[in-house]
């Protein structure tokens, strides 16, 4: 018929190896992630970088949760299609914004102008002060 169901252990004291251990394998996994994704941007699927990492089958679970914790922080990004990279650091940039008749706008530096679209632009004016995060 079925299997008959196990008997639940009544220890009150926690085994070696409970969460608190579980938290610090997560932590370990965690870096292993970062460490892969830092020196090969943006090569590895999910599956590929679990391959990569040399994990076992049993860890797969672990292993979701710890990425999807890395992705929820943000300190891992997706790029393109199910590719995953390590978060850089955004630059922040000032400068003048230079508005035209149509509602984009530029904001004119030395090396290069950076675009900003009409959407994002609508609230400011011409010759405005602004401070633009800009993502690589």
């Amino acid at each position: 018929m079925g299997r008959p169901h196990k008997a639940r252990s009544k220890r009150k004291t926690p085994l070696p190896g409970g969460k608190k251990n579980l938290r610090v394998a997560h932590t370990d996994m965690a870096e292993e992630i970062l460490a892969v994704l830092t020196d090969r941007p943006g090569l590895y699927g999910i599956k590929g970088l679990f391959r990569e990492l040399g994990l076992s089958r049993k860890r797969y679970n672990e292993y979701r949760q710890t990425l999807h914790n890395l992705l929820d922080n943000g300190q891992i990004v997706h790029l393109g299609r199910r590719r995953l990279a390590v978060r850089k650091k955004p630059k922040i940039i000032q400068g003048i914004l230079r508005l035209t008749p149509h509602g984009y706008g530029f904001i004119d530096r030395q090396e290069d102008s950076i675009f900003i679209n009409a959407r994002e632009a609508r609230k400011a004016f011409d010759g405005d002060l602004v401070e633009v995060e800009v993502i690589d």
